[in-house]
């Protein structure tokens, strides 16, 4: 079984993945390494959100 805590885990992983090869594409200040950069800070504060929620409210995905 997987949480939603380890899918957010391996989305946030990716996003840094991407956000990397665009900032050594593109540079840091291009506007899409700007914008996955943001959508990184978003499933970081969803990820900061779930683990200070009381542990009854998280949710468990199968498989």
């Amino acid at each position: 079984m997987v949480t939603t805590g380890q899918m957010l885990g391996c989305n946030i992983e990716s996003k840094r993945r991407e956000m990397i090869e665009a900032s050594n594409r593109y540079g840091l200040c291009a506007n899409v390494t700007i914008k996955i950069s943001q959508e990184l800070d978003e499933l970081l504060n969803q990820y900061y959100r779930m683990m200070t929620q009381p542990k009854e409210m998280y949710v468990e995905t199968s498989k």
